[in-house]
C-alpha cells in the first residue's frame, strides 16, 4: 500500500472510531446524582439533581397527580447577599448542592457557590409546596465556614 493510501486508511478509521465512540456517548443514560419523591396528598413531589459539573447544575421539582404535570421548575437562579441576581447555569465558577430534603410541606437544600471573581458563600433554601402547587423559593446567605 501506497503512503497515500495508508493515510486515508488511517483517517477513515479513525473518523469511524469517533463516531462510534460520540454514538456510545449518546447512547448512556445520564443518572441523576440524587432523586426522590414525596407524596404530597393526593399528589408527588419529585426532586432531580445531577452532577453540577458534568451535566445540568440545577435541580428539578415537579408535582404530579398521576401523569399529569401540575407544577415544575428549574432551580437555577439565586441572589447573593446583596440582593444581585445570578444564575448556576452562568454566572459560577463553582457549585455544589447538597442536603436536598423534605421538611414537612418545604424542599429544603444548601447551596455551596463561588460566582466568577472568587466570591463564596452558602444559601440555605427552602421551596414551599402544597398538593396542587410549588410556591416561591426562599434563600438565605450565609458565609462559609472558616
Amino acid at each position: 500500500m501506497t503512503k497515500q493510501g495508508l493515510f486515508f486508511t488511517s483517517l477513515a478509521v479513525s473518523i469511524m472510531l469517533t463516531v462510534l465512540g460520540c454514538q456510545a456517548q449518546e447512547s448512556e443514560t445520564v443518572k441523576p446524582k440524587r432523586a426522590f419523591e414525596v407524596e404530597v396528598g393526593k399528589s408527588r413531589l419529585h426532586y432531580l439533581q445531577y452532577n453540577a459539573e458534568l451535566y445540568y447544575p440545577c435541580p428539578k421539582v415537579s408535582l404530579t397527580r398521576g401523569k399529569k404535570v401540575l407544577d415544575q421548575r428549574d432551580l437555577c437562579t439565586y441572589q447573593d447577599r446583596f440582593g444581585n441576581s445570578f444564575d448556576i447555569r452562568n454566572d459560577i465558577s463553582f457549585v455544589e448542592i447538597d442536603d436536598a430534603r423534605v421538611e414537612k410541606n418545604k424542599l429544603a437544600f444548601t447551596v455551596d457557590v463561588s460566582l466568577k471573581g472568587a466570591t463564596a458563600f452558602l444559601l440555605k433554601c427552602t421551596l414551599a409546596f402544597d398538593e396542587n402547587k410549588l410556591g416561591e423559593q426562599h434563600c438565605t446567605v450565609e458565609d462559609l465556614p472558616k
